[in-house]
């Protein structure tokens, strides 16, 4: 991002040009003013020009280095950084970008997600879950979704996180209960053996596999420009 002041022979102002890839700075608030000034602070005349600058960032930018580039029409120049005193903090005002990607859920299909920041690699989707992207744009979850975090109220619900332990708790009271209308149901699995369980590998989702990811992206936009010839043949012509 840069804005370039052009002066013409006569030290007035001739032109003032703007250079960003994106919306950094708010163009219609650029404020340029050429104010007549002393070239030292013991210098009794002005012969000199400072030029004040002033304009409104709607982003934070990427680095924390900025410079000041001054040039002759003889072609020599010098640049001054601002390392120290320079920092545009805050929140965006610029709409984050958003995408389509293939859902990690079952038969899910296609899902919005919104780039947190922009030089973030963190995207979002309505429903809560987080997805890095690497550098070819292949998502991978990080966070799931804040629903399936979220109790409902009732702990009867079995989705619920009190759920079995509030099970648990039922069976412990159902059991004097029992042996006090029955007091020889229970006898028949005193000789049951200690219970066991197997042990399985972890399961593999194919989802996470970054080739598979973009197969699937490939043929989903493939599907959507073949849709696209036959709701509109003419298309195919162009």
């Amino acid at each position: 991002m840069g804005v370039e002041i052009h002066y013409d022979h006569s030290g007035e102002i001739q032109e003032i040009k703007v250079i960003q890839k994106t919306d950094v700075i708010d163009i219609n608030s650029i404020q340029i003013e050429k104010i007549e000034s002393k070239c030292r602070a013991d210098s009794s005349d002005e012969l000199c020009v400072t030029t004040q600058l002033q304009m409104k960032f709607l982003e934070p930018l990427q680095g924390n280095v900025m410079a000041m580039k001054a040039i002759d029409f003889k072609g020599r120049s010098q640049i001054t950084y601002l390392n120290d005193g320079f920092d545009i903090s805050g929140d965006s005002l610029n709409p984050m970008k958003t995408m389509m990607i293939v859902g990690t859920e079952k038969y899910e299909g296609l899902i919005k997600v919104t780039q947190i920041a922009k030089y973030s690699d963190v995207w979002v989707a309505e429903d809560g879950r987080a997805f890095e992207m690497n550098e070819y744009f292949t998502p991978k979850l990080i966070e799931q979704s804040i629903q399936d975090k979220i109790d409902t109220r009732n702990n009867l619900d079995r989705y619920h996180s009190g759920f079995a332990d509030y099970k648990e708790l039922q069976v412990q009271n159902a059991i004097p209960q029992l042996l006090e209308y029955c007091p020889s149901c229970l006898d028949s699995f005193t000789d049951f053996d200690d219970s066991f369980a197997y042990e399985y590998p972890n399961e593999l989702n194919k989802l996470d596999n970054p080739k598979i990811i973009q197969k699937m992206i490939l043929e989903n936009e493939r599907a959507q420009k073949i849709m696209n010839y036959v709701l509109n043949p003419a298309l195919k012509y162009q």
